[in-house]
């Protein structure tokens, strides 16, 4: 994993990783100046987690969709207060190895981001949507889940 190296390094240090080590990245609002440059150093990464940044995360997906070479198997969005849903259509376009989605603590969470899951990631095996921060606005989704689970074949609920 990425691990130690991922947070505060400047971009030449990352160089210096090993290539087998190249597997996770955590983004945070200083990396997305770095972005380009880390995607085109860390092809075989597989798991992104988006948790931590704070900046406008259509345009990041937006613009991590532009290295449709990346084998991204598992993306983590938590911690918004809705779903980036420009942003996945377009990243769905061009990444279309997802089979990891991580949507906690979401708080605006509703059933139409469960079809636009659904729509955008027909290979997906598990999906995160624990934790909601309004659970009363949240409760109208349950019954999406029931359609997203017979869609997707391979789905595993978690949360």
């Amino acid at each position: 994993m990425l691990g130690m190296y991922r947070y505060l390094y400047p971009l030449h240090c990352l160089q210096t990783v090993p290539l087998h080590h190249r597997l996770s990245l955590t983004v945070l609002d200083p990396t997305c100046h770095f972005i380009r440059h880390l995607f085109k150093r860390f092809t075989n990464l597989t798991s992104l987690n988006l948790s931590r940044f704070h900046g406008n995360l259509d345009e990041l997906l937006c613009q991590i969709s532009r290295f449709p070479s990346l084998n991204i198997a598992s993306l983590n969005i938590s911690n918004k207060s809705t779903i980036p849903a420009d942003g996945l259509r377009v990243f769905a376009q061009n990444i279309t190895t997802l089979t990891s989605l991580t949507c906690s603590k979401i708080a605006y969470f509703n059933t139409t981001d469960l079809f636009l899951i659904m729509e955008c990631f027909p290979l997906l095996e598990e999906l995160d949507v624990s934790h909601p921060l309004d659970s009363e606005k949240c409760i109208p989704y349950f019954p999406g889940v029931k359609a997203l689970s017979l869609a997707l074949i391979e789905l595993t609920p978690q949360g």
